[in-house]
């Protein structure tokens, strides 16, 4: 497990976004990972996931390249879903992720779509809304407005209100949101990365 703490301004959120857009997309990865594949039925009961969600989700990662059909499949013994090089190569990170969040009972709150993303991009700093809807492509106010409540009753963040005359608002990860937020842009950076080079 890596403790190196990356700079957000380094890391493109983009890909971290698209994963996100999937509940189950970051356990999907990690349980793939940590058991080199699986089988559909055995990754749903690991992750109390239902039929249909599973498939939407595995569907998605093969459209980001992250996952794919065994083309071995077909003995018993055989996994059914394997991870492909990029998908090996976020591995690492979203088992970190994955392990992380289950410890800190934040599972509920991490699988909405834009609540890791939005962590990820208040790292380093106190950051205004229009910031993060700059750093966040596809984020609708009212989606971001929701994420923050999220992360903010979830004690990763804390909402600050700077007396100057008009106020303004700011956001900053908690202690908390700052153990979350450095392997959430650990995912979001290996995500991004080439396996090939």
């Amino acid at each position: 497990m890596s403790t190196a703490t990356i700079e957000k301004s380094d890391v493109p959120l983009a890909a971290l976004i698209q994963l996100c857009h999937y509940r189950w997309g970051v356990g999907v990865v990690a349980a793939l990972w940590e058991s080199r594949g699986s089988k559909f039925v055995t990754m749903a009961n690991q992750l109390g996931v239902s039929r249909d969600a599973l498939g939407r989700t595995l569907a998605g990662l093969d459209d980001m390249g992250l996952v794919m059909r065994n083309p071995g499949y077909g003995h018993p013994m055989r996994p059914e879903y394997l991870l492909t090089p990029d998908g090996e190569t976020a591995g690492p990170a979203a088992m970190e992720l994955a392990q992380l969040i289950a410890r800190r009972s934040l599972t509920d709150v991490s699988g909405r779509k834009w609540t890791l993303p939005a962590v990820a991009a208040l790292a380093e700093e106190r950051t205004r809304f229009g910031q993060l809807e700059s750093a966040l492509p596809g984020v609708t106010p009212r989606a971001l407005t929701q994420a923050l409540k999220l992360i903010e009753d979830a004690g990763l963040a804390k909402r600050i209100v700077v007396a100057e005359h008009p106020p303004r608002t700011e956001y900053r990860l908690s202690r908390l949101g700052v153990t979350l937020s450095d392997p959430t842009l650990r995912l979001a950076k290996a995500l991004s990365l080439d396996p090939d080079d």
